[in-house]
């Protein structure tokens, strides 16, 4: 019997600035998720912020669209300002976008989604954690979005981290019409078992909350590059 191959994992970092970015390439990144305000979720990066970091680095940089203080069902002049987002991105050298619109009731917007994914222009699009608010069977929803068009699902397999989720990762894992990324409490102690599930790709950030504060009071985040390091050796 043939030895089992483990293909390399991917390991996408979420950054929130530019110096973020900057330690996340440095440390060994694979592919970066670029946004804004990360520590409420992330919202659409600025222009400069992209254009930027897209002369720093040829790795891939998949962009976020998501409207502030919106949660995943915007307004309708925000849902259009990220329209005008996704053909900028797209024209200007984004290797995919992240997003994820739902309706009143929860659901999918098929509509809001289907449009963002054509204003794409064929970049690989993934349904954010917005996913793991949906109600109804994970598989089924997987599925639904896979028939819109969308190449990839960030869920924790649960709505709170994917230590609470690996029962649903397993089963999303073994759907082949969508690439599942494992986010939302992944770290190096767990990578191996998000491995041994079916991942081969993670999804994390380098940062934590720091002593300082900022505007209003709000905590300045510290950054940890050398957690990539570790996750790399957790899956060695």
């Amino acid at each position: 019997m043939g030895q089992t191959i483990i293909s390399p994992m991917i390991l996408e970092v979420a950054v929130g600035s530019l110096a973020e970015a900057v330690h996340a390439i440095s440390h060994g990144a694979d592919r970066i998720e670029l946004c804004h305000a990360l520590s409420t979720g992330g919202v659409t990066p600025s222009p400069g912020s992209f254009l930027h970091l897209r002369n720093l680095t040829d790795l891939p940089i998949f962009v976020m669209l998501a409207s502030p203080e919106a949660d995943f069902n915007p307004t309708d002049p925000d849902f259009d300002a990220m329209i005008h987002d996704a053909v900028w991105f797209a024209e200007n050298g984004a290797d995919g976008l992240v997003f994820g619109c739902i309706t009143e009731t929860s659901g999918i917007d098929q509509a809001r989604n289907s449009t963002l994914i054509e204003a794409a222009n064929g970049l690989p699009c993934t349904f954010h954690r917005a996913f793991d608010t949906l109600p109804g069977d994970p598989v089924e929803n997987a599925q639904h979005l896979a028939s819109l068009g969308f190449r990839r699902i960030l869920t924790s397999g649960s709505p709170s981290t994917v230590d609470q989720g690996t029962e649903t990762l397993k089963m999303l894992f073994q759907q082949p019409e969508i690439q599942i990324l494992p986010g939302g409490g992944v770290r190096p102690e767990n990578a191996k078992v998000l491995q041994s599930l079916g991942a081969t790709e993670l999804h994390f950030s380098i940062r934590t909350s720091g002593n300082r504060h900022g505007y209003l009071g709000y905590p300045l985040p510290e950054f940890i590059p050398h957690r990539i390091t570790q996750m790399r050796e957790a899956l060695a």
